[in-house]
Formats: C-alpha cells, structure tokens, sequence
C-alpha cells in the first residue's frame, strides 16, 4: 500500500528468487515492499524478476543496484552498426534492416531506445542513421571478441568446420562472461584472427592492423594472399574450403573478364584455373605477399 511520501530516501534490499542474487533499491518515495505474491516468487526467472521489479519500480523513482545492459537484439543492432560504419560514419536505417533481416520499424525503435539509454548506446538522427558513441562503441567491440574468439575455439578446440562456427558463436556471444571470454583467449594463446581471417579485438578495444584491399581490385597478373573471407554464407564458405580457398593461400589474377565477368584464378601451386564471379570475388579480401610469402612463379 502507497502512503505518504518520507521525509528520507529508504534503502531496501531486494532478492532475485531465481538467481538469489541481491539487490539494493533506493526508494525516494514509497513503495509496497513485496510487490509479488509468495505464489508468484518461486515462478519467476531472474529476467522477469528484475524486468517486474523495474517496471513496479518506475513510477516511483526507485534506483535499482543492476546496471543497465542492451538485450541480444540491441547488440546485434550494436555490432551491425559498427560493421556498416566503424569509421565514423552513420549506419541507415535501411542498410540495418537488410543486414539485421527485420522490418525497418522494428530498427527504428531500436534505435530511439539505444540513443535514449543513459549514457546513450549511439546518437540517432532521424532520417540521418545511427553513429555509435564511444560508449556504445566499447560495448560493440566487446561483443564482436566474444564472437571471434568463440568462433576460433569452435574451430581449432573442438573441431568445427569454418562454415558451422558463425552460427554457433551467434548464440553463445551474448551469453559467456569476461572470466570465461579470458580463459578462452588464454587457451588459443591470445589469438589475433579468427577462421576467417577477421581481427579480433583485443581487450582495451583495439584492433590488430592489417592492409587489405578487395580481390576484385586485382589485375591480371598480380598475386596476393587471402586476409579475409565473409562469414555469413556457409555454402559459399563450404565451396572454397572444398577447392582450398582460405586466410593465408595464395591466389594469382590470370584475366578479367570485362563487363563485372568472372576472374580466373590461379589457386596456390594447383595448375587448374577457377572461375570466380563478382559476387563470390567480392567476399573475399586478400594482402600483399610478402617476400617470406613469396612462391615460385
């Protein structure tokens, strides 16, 4: 029952049933202080303890003790911005629902909420795009090294193919702490790259360098190795796994065709010459060769 309002904030302490973690609230005015049923406490998940708890908690001005993190979706929009305009620039509304696969509306409300978080997520300008904020910055790169380095340990610890890993690390990237996110990196010894050649941020938020350019800028002629490849077609990954295509390999331009036609390759030291179109050329970026990266011509 609400009564009057005291004359000193009242602190109280609230437990989370399902985890038995405790909360400390702040009532700066009054509040019930049970506001769930002995029924209706043993029932609930930590999420939907502290999700009722703070919209209970709302109209009252109650300072819950539990930091404010984006959901699954808020950080996929998060890493889908960095990914379409990490260099500063601003990520559309449109360009984010064709990466994020979701109605634009859906994106837009997104976006208004992650730029109305206290400290905002990114900075929204209606009809302008998002741009992340140094806040939401830190917070997508943490994101995206849990996923290469889960990625990576898929693959190297347990096995998987590089077109499985991608999917699995989706799930997982959101749900493994810092200790563990720690344990697997010392594991895989610190690792810069995960399988398909993408850096992985290091802890204080900086990325490995490496200069790569598309391998649709070749000429004919030129040699260079594989930096990177997409991750987000299995099917496209499986086929060049299956003619040896990876970070590292050394692929030769033989000829261009004109009108965006197919480029011919050379793969390594296989003679036989492959046929890659624009789509298939354009999911791959490839580095100089170095002089120790040299093979015989």
């Amino acid at each position: 029952m609400i009564t009057d309002p005291p004359r000193t904030p009242t602190v109280t302490e609230v437990r989370c049933p399902a985890s038995r973690q405790l909360f400390t609230t702040q009532l700066v005015a009054p509040c019930q202080p049970s506001v769930l049923s002995p029924q209706s406490r043993g029932c609930l998940t930590a999420n939907a303890f502290i999700h009722l708890a703070s919209v209970v908690s709302e109209p009252y001005n109650i300072k819950l003790g539990v930091p404010k993190v984006p959901t699954e979706a808020e950080d996929n929009c998060l890493k889908a911005i960095y990914q379409l305009a990490g260099d500063g620039t601003r990520a559309t509304t449109a360009a984010l629902a064709d990466l994020l696969s979701i109605a634009p509306a859906s994106v837009t409300g997104m976006l208004k909420k992650l730029s109305h978080a206290d400290p905002p997520w990114i900075d929204y300008q209606k009809h302008h795009g998002a741009l992340l904020t140094s806040h939401g910055r830190t917070r997508a790169l943490e994101i995206i090294r849990h996923h290469r380095l889960i990625e990576l340990f898929l693959h190297r610890i347990l096995g998987y193919r590089w077109d499985e890993v991608h999917t699995e690390a989706e799930k997982l990237e959101h749900a493994i702490s810092e200790t563990f996110e720690d344990r697997i990196a010392a594991v895989l010894g610190d690792p810069d790259f995960d399988p398909h050649g993408h850096p992985i941020p290091r802890k204080d938020g900086t990325l490995p360098k490496r200069v790569d350019t598309g391998l649709v800028d070749l000429e004919p002629g030129d040699a260079a190795l594989v930096s990177r490849v997409s991750d987000h077609d299995p099917e496209m990954l499986q086929y060049l796994a299956s003619i040896g295509v990876g970070p590292g390999v050394r692929l030769r331009v033989l000829e261009r065709s004109p009108f965006d036609g197919p480029l011919l390759l050379q793969i390594g030291e296989d003679p036989t010459v492959r046929a890659f179109g624009m789509r298939l050329a354009s999911a791959i970026r490839v580095r100089e060769v170095g002089e120790e990266d040299t093979c015989p011509s």
